[in-house]
């Protein structure tokens, strides 16, 4: 529950619909395997907010324990209207070039990666 809340665009009542329509461990499954549009069939939810929450919950190349500093830069990037494909591409792309655990840090390479998409 936390988790889906700290996406952008996702508060408690859409994060209730999402977890009335999925339990944890098929939310799991598909953020796991990037399927939105499992995500999408929960009441309320829409194709993009659906996306957010695979490409936010779960970045590519970043730990658990980085968790909450990648979606405060996914939230950033998404504010100034990247989506989330680009963004997961983006974080993933970094996460060879620098600690994904430093906001200072990666957030310049990753709006570098974004750049050259």
């Amino acid at each position: 529950f936390d988790a889906l809340c700290k996406v952008t665009k996702v508060g408690p009542s859409t994060a209730l619909a999402i977890l009335e329509h999925m339990a944890p461990s098929e939310l799991a499954v598909a953020v796991n395997t990037q399927d939105a549009t499992s995500i999408a069939k929960a009441k309320g939810v829409g194709r993009k907010t659906a996306e957010l929450v695979v490409s936010l919950i779960s970045l590519p190349g970043v730990s658990q324990s980085a968790d909450s500093v990648g979606v405060e830069i996914a939230n950033t990037l998404a504010d100034l209207g990247f989506g989330p494909s680009e963004i997961a591409v983006a974080i993933k792309e970094a996460g060879s070039e620098c600690d994904l655990e430093n906001v200072t840090e990666a957030l310049p390479v990753v709006l570098s990666k974004l750049g050259k998409q």
